[in-house]
């Protein structure tokens, strides 16, 4: 595996550990701070392997983020072919909705954030400034590098603490301008990116799953054959049976 691929997999940057996060001055995108901007969604999607399908089967009617798409592209369809082999249509609630897949990260709650290192743009620069700035002013410390020393000092009851403490100040900074702001600027980032790779992304919780295809990804004459473990399940679980090939996640509009 490539370093860019190791460092950008979900199953390696899942269980990032809350505090690291915010060390990075990173943005949260749960559900509870984002309440006020949340709206009904009726129809996205969200590829995924059997494993990972049963696991979405858990999470209908929960707070937790998904990460879904609604517009299809060449890069999800060649996801498909290694990453899953289960499309999902659902419909729930969501409170971000980006124009482009901009790799969000997992905490190891499941709660998803903007990293503040790994983008270091200007995607979410106005609240690490304001954030910075309540830090150093409640904290006194010298300068924002020495953060996450000083966290990695505390105990686990002291940043249990902490990280109430900025997830409280989260709710304050974020507000529909500066979430205005990001939309914006992932919109001109979806432009410039434009072609046959890009997608969106949006979260979406409280999600329903409303349909299931099953992806032939490697076109097998077969299918039922090839994917014998998902037909079983997804037969017990009273889904219909339908076959769809990678063209069909690709034109997802």
């Amino acid at each position: 595996m490539k370093f860019k691929e190791f460092i950008t997999n979900e199953k390696f940057i899942r269980g990032r550990k809350e505090w690291m996060l915010m060390a990075n001055l990173s943005m949260p995108l749960t559900p509870s701070i984002l309440k006020e901007f949340e709206t009904d969604i009726d129809t996205a999607y969200h590829i995924t392997d059997l494993k990972g399908f049963q696991n979405l089967l858990k999470l209908q009617g929960k707070q937790k983020d998904i990460a879904c798409f609604t517009k299809g592209s060449n890069g999800i369809a060649k996801g498909a072919k290694t990453n899953g082999s289960i499309l999902a249509k659902v419909s729930g609630k969501t409170s971000f909705h980006s124009a482009v897949d901009f790799m969000s990260v997992l905490d190891r709650n499941g709660l998803r954030w903007i990293d503040g290192k790994r983008r270091d743009d200007n995607l979410i620069s106005d609240f690490k400034r304001k954030m910075e700035k309540e830090i150093m002013e409640t904290f006194d410390l010298i300068n924002i590098k020495v953060l996450q020393e000083n966290i990695e000092g505390l105990d686990g009851k002291q940043k249990a603490r902490f990280i109430g403490w900025y997830y409280d100040k989260s709710k304050k900074i974020i507000d529909k301008k500066m979430i205005n702001s990001v939309m914006e600027f992932l919109k001109k980032e979806a432009i410039s990116k434009s072609g046959e790779y890009t997608n969106d992304e949006v979260f979406i919780h409280q999600l329903k799953i409303e349909e299931v295809k099953i992806v032939n990804k490697y076109d097998s004459n077969y299918p039922e054959k090839e994917y014998e473990d998902e037909v079983e399940f997804l037969k017990k679980k009273n889904f219909n049976i339908n076959f769809i090939d990678r063209d069909y996640v690709r034109k997802i509009q």
